[in-house]
């Protein structure tokens, strides 16, 4: 699926665009935290000594999205609303980013409605080539292609936040 690298950019706008300008590292380092947050699961089968095991399964649906949202408000300090909804959209971009690249692992795809259906899905339009994890070289040639896809869908996607946010900033500190 997508690389941490674009799972990062992703959760970093979407907490940049949430921000309120004046926490912006903040708000951008926690959706991007909960954007890699689904891809944890690979810690289990890690300890295991086989790295996909439990990768692609209950951590990337839904309800573990609407879960994510859910103990942001629990433990949120104030603006309990505010921070579950950007730990639920940057989790839950995760899953969208999943869904737009190509998977060639069985079962292909994600399990996204889990636990009122196990069937996965993958979009039939797909964004990003497929993530190979295995002994190969991290930096080859098809790797840095798939970097540069990402960089080139999502680095606009963190940039435009990131200018949306300071122009947002500066007119509210004029105004």
């Amino acid at each position: 699926m997508a690389t941490p690298i674009g799972h990062f950019l992703t959760g970093a706008a979407i907490g940049t665009a949430l921000s309120r300008g004046n926490d912006v590292f903040r708000t951008a380092a926690i959706g991007a935290l909960a954007a890699v947050a689904a891809d944890f699961d690979f810690l289990p089968g890690l300890m295991l000594g086989h790295l996909s095991r439990f990768h692609h399964q209950q951590s990337h649906s839904i309800m573990f999205a609407l879960f994510a949202a859910l103990l942001a408000m629990l433990f949120a300090k104030e603006g309990r609303l505010r921070w579950a909804m950007l730990v639920g959209l940057a989790y839950a971009s995760h899953l969208a980013l999943d869904l737009l690249t190509f998977d060639d692992s069985p079962p292909h795809g994600i399990p996204i409605f889990w636990p009122w259906s196990i069937e996965v899905f993958q979009s039939p339009v797909t964004l990003f080539p497929n993530v190979p994890w295995g002994g190969g070289f991290v930096l080859s040639a098809h790797n840095v292609n798939l970097l540069i896809r990402e960089l080139a869908f999502l680095g606009p996607l963190f940039l435009g936040a990131f200018l949306y946010v300071r122009r947002r900033h500066r007119v509210l500190q004029e105004g």
